[in-house]
């Protein structure tokens, strides 16, 4: 059997506002197709290429982006005499080539999207599309939100005492501008908790919150706190600063149907598909980008979780 390895696969929702406030009658679904079969290529030199695939996936676009690089490249060495030497390429009209494949479910308006650190990111398909849109009064905002499941989420609500929580945010400084104009008080006490860490000039601000037990501190964290820093923090998964969001952690009683009384941990990052793959050929030099096996494997991903988020969002 050939051996294979995992690629991770984003679940988001493409998030879609007028900036003049025109009333939205433009679907991702209509960007995918405007940018089908066009080439663009960004200032660093890397050339990117849409490609819609067929599919038999009702409502659904499933393609290809293709990744071409003709700058910086990485020389080749010689195991055995140790030399270091350029590859055998002409950067005029080639490169090193690489894939990403998506799906995306226009009813439940869910993207799919294969992460490939040498190919295109989803901010690149946010750049490729301003490009695209020469008309201020065409123009939409684009970004791309984490699906958040409800499950770990509702057993929290469930929980009648907590005991533990711990929070960790990279890049506080970052995080920070994200919510920075957020008005609501869900997030104030989290700001609070960012500005302090960036005033002592941290990399990573760590909430780690502590009830001695039910003898010494009978009801436990207060469920009113604990919840505002779960709903601020979730309202930052829903944003491109997301991936800085390393730890949101509970851990408390829930009763359940046979009345046991466990104590149990939640973990909260699990909640944004975090562990969902596809699963591709390995091969010591690869002779193609491996289309029919991204496709396959992009809509086996998504039968894999469609239940879920039909649940999600119908």
């Amino acid at each position: 059997m050939a051996q294979t390895i995992k690629k991770r696969v984003d679940v988001v929702t493409p998030y879609m506002k007028s900036i003049n406030n025109i009333e939205n009658d433009v679907s991702f679904a209509d960007i995918l197709n405007l940018l089908n079969g066009k080439k663009y290529t960004n200032q660093t030199g890397k050339q990117y290429e849409f490609h819609l695939q067929h599919t038999d996936k009702p409502n659904c676009l499933v393609g290809i982006i293709i990744t071409t690089q003709d700058k910086d490249l990485a020389p080749k060495k010689n195991k055995i005499t140790d030399v270091i030497s350029p590859i055998e390429l002409n950067p005029e009209i080639e490169g090193l080539a690489y894939a990403n494949v998506f799906l995306y479910d226009g009813n439940l308006n869910v993207l799919l999207y294969e992460v490939n650190r040498n190919g295109c990111f989803l901010n690149n398909i946010i750049e490729i599309y301003n490009n695209e849109t020469i008309d201020e009064e065409d123009k939409y905002s684009l970004e791309f939100l984490a699906v958040v499941r409800k499950a770990e989420y509702e057993r929290f609500l469930n929980m009648y005492y907590i005991k533990e929580f711990e929070l960790d945010i990279a890049e506080p400084r970052a995080v920070l501008r994200e919510i920075q104009d957020t008005e609501d008080g869900i997030g104030a006490a989290l700001k609070k908790h960012l500005e302090a860490g960036i005033k002592a000039n941290t990399d990573k601000v760590t909430l780690h919150y502590t009830a001695a037990g039910k003898k010494t501190n009978p009801q436990g964290l207060k469920r009113t706190r604990i919840k505002r820093m779960i709903d601020a923090t979730r309202q930052i998964l829903q944003t491109p600063q997301r991936g800085n969001v390393e730890e949101l952690r509970v851990k408390g009683y829930v009763e359940d149907v046979e009345n046991i009384k466990a104590l149990q941990p939640i973990n909260l990052i699990a909640d944004t598909f975090r562990t969902l793959y596809i699963n591709l050929p390995t091969a010591i030099i690869h002779i193609n980008l491996q289309i029919d096996d991204r496709k396959v494997e992009i809509e086996r991903a998504y039968e894999k979780i469609k239940p879920e988020l039909q649940r999600i969002f119908e």
